[in-house]
């Protein structure tokens, strides 16, 4: 069994491996949904300083962890939000919803 902190761990690996490209791709996992139990609020400040160094790179950093989110928001809508009805109707019963 994976444990939260060890998979912080491997996503922080990851995001130091990979640079920028890795900060875009863990915004849209993360935004849409798919990688929500690894929450940005734990992994973007340690990101941030292994990433930034000046003011040019924080600009990058936060376009790209914007740009990240955007996509990411875009994705959760076309995978969830057209299909509300349909979610509602399957497993409503297991959420609490408000009308």
């Amino acid at each position: 069994m994976i444990h939260e902190s060890q998979l912080t761990n491997e996503v922080l690996a990851f995001i130091a491996t990979y640079g920028f490209v890795a900060v875009f791709v863990y915004m849209v996992l993360e935004t849409s949904m798919l990688l929500h139990f690894v929450p940005s609020e734990v992994v973007l400040p340690v990101v941030i300083s292994l990433l930034v160094s000046d003011i040019l790179t924080f600009f990058i950093f936060i376009t790209i962890a914007t740009a990240g989110a955007v996509v990411g928001s875009l994705v959760a809508y076309y995978l969830i939000g057209r299909n509300t009805e349909r979610a509602l109707r399957v497993y409503g019963g297991y959420i609490s919803r408000s009308i």
